[in-house]
């Protein structure tokens, strides 16, 4: 096949899954900081989901709104629970071992290299101070795009920007969002990223359950599973 690009899902594929313990644990870490009940805070929180990812609101506004929906004004005190946000988001996106690696290899065998991520206006700000973000021609976030996957518009965008026509892309995620579907139907060579571990600990992505198509176990085998 032609390959002319690599597209990258972020969470579950460069950089570990955000376990939903841990996101869960965080959240009642903030709400004991705010002093407010950590079931109605995170259901607020929960309510700004898409908004947040389509880059409608900021993740600050979106905490600020999830404590007024507890009757909480205390501005300071959302800061400082963000703060905790923030803080394990930045632990969180410390790209896996071989990252840098399989990027410098994309970069060597002349593929463009793209990123596509579903995510908080937090994300992005935080990944473009790591060392590996200049390693893409694309950095595509929901929160910037105004568009989320499997939305064909995502995928286009990106290879848009790219500079290569959907059939000269793989794309490459851990399945979440039906991502891979979204992927595969714009024309794409989608691979399934197994991580048995994470699987393990989080349950197959609902949008991997049925996936019949290509399947690594580690980004180090890609090109196996791609013949090249």
């Amino acid at each position: 096949m032609n390959v002319k690009a690599v597209i990258f899902d972020l969470f579950g594929t460069l950089v570990p899954k955000w376990s939903s313990a841990l996101a869960s644990d965080t959240l009642r870490r903030m709400s004991v900081t705010i002093n407010v009940d950590h079931v109605a805070f995170t259901r607020a929180w929960r309510q700004t989901d898409v908004a947040r990812e389509l880059g409608q609101i900021r993740i600050e506004q979106g905490f600020k709104l999830a404590a007024e929906a507890c009757n909480v004004t205390a501005h300071q005190r959302v800061d400082e629970a963000t703060n905790i946000w923030l803080e394990l988001v930045r632990q969180r996106l410390a790209p896996r071992e071989l990252v840098p690696h399989v990027l410098e290899d994309c970069r060597d065998r002349g593929l463009r290299v793209g990123l596509l991520s579903d995510c908080n206006d937090d994300v992005p700000r935080i990944f473009r101070e790591l060392s590996i973000a200049a390693m893409f021609d694309v950095l595509g976030f929901s929160c910037e795009l105004g568009m989320m996957k499997p939305s064909a518009l995502a995928y286009l965008e990106v290879c848009r920007r790219l500079g290569v026509e959907p059939q000269d892309c793989v794309y490459v995620g851990d399945g979440g969002s039906n991502e891979l579907r979204g992927a595969r139907e714009v024309g794409m060579t989608a691979v399934f990223l197994r991580h048995a571990r994470e699987i393990a600990l989080e349950g197959l992505p609902e949008g991997a359950r049925e996936w019949d198509g290509a399947i690594v176990e580690n980004l180090s085998d890609l090109w196996g599973e791609l013949g090249g």
